[in-house]
């Protein structure tokens, strides 16, 4: 039985892809200049923390840093994909986001939001978007520096709602983060679109956008 329901953020509560890939792309020429084809080093690492990112940057260059150098990079990449989303007045949820949260507000008492973003994303999220009429911080986890997965996210973001893993609906973007998810225990996922997803016992629905999602699920 479904008690209550996690959500990724990006990707997932809003497409925003394209302003996260800019901000990659130009913190990654900054970095590496023209001594690598930033375009192949960037796709497979897309999923990729941004400390590791930013680390494997420097290291394919020859240049490795600092723990505090590569932070300090790391949070000047978010600063771009920040400085996006204001310039492009990009701070629209995915059609039917709205209204499926306030009816998922009104069913359940408390939500989860599960993120590998830093603190200072979080917040962004939070002020640019909104959000902190469905969540809260208590029930929000992003990304410490603590977490070596989302598996570990997922695990504390149940436990900090005070139910199972396996009475949790995610909601989720990417084959990764989803597998994750399902070996922290949920059995239940919804993936918004299915580039590259495999069908999965789990995922109990495909979904372009949150004006598809089947509410049935939630009684089952």
């Amino acid at each position: 039985m479904i008690k209550t329901v996690i959500f990724d953020f990006n990707g997932t509560l809003v497409d925003d892809n394209y302003p996260n890939r800019v901000a990659w792309l130009q913190i990654i020429k900054e970095i590496v200049g023209d001594k690598i084809n930033i375009e192949e080093f960037y796709e497979p690492r897309r999923s990729v923390r941004n400390y590791l990112l930013i680390k494997d940057a420097f290291e394919a260059v020859g240049n490795p840093q600092s723990d505090d150098v590569i932070n300090a990079w790391a949070h000047k990449k978010e600063e771009y994909y920040q400085k996006y989303i204001k310039d492009n007045n990009f701070n629209q949820l995915r059609p039917g986001a709205i209204e499926l949260l306030d009816y998922i507000k009104g069913r359940y008492k408390t939500i989860g939001l599960c993120t590998s973003s830093i603190l200072f994303n979080t917040n962004f999220y939070y002020s640019n978007y909104g959000i902190g009429k469905w969540f809260d911080m208590e029930h929000t986890v992003y990304d410490t520096g603590e977490y070596n997965n989302k598996v570990m996210m997922y695990q504390e973001c149940a436990r900090r709602l005070g139910v199972d893993p396996k009475d949790v609906l995610v909601f989720e973007d990417t084959a990764k983060s989803i597998n994750e998810a399902i070996k922290a225990g949920c059995q239940s996922v919804v993936a918004i679109n299915n580039l590259g997803i495999p069908e999965l016992p789990e995922i109990k629905q495909f979904i372009n956008d949150f004006t598809e999602f089947d509410k049935t699920l939630l009684d089952k």
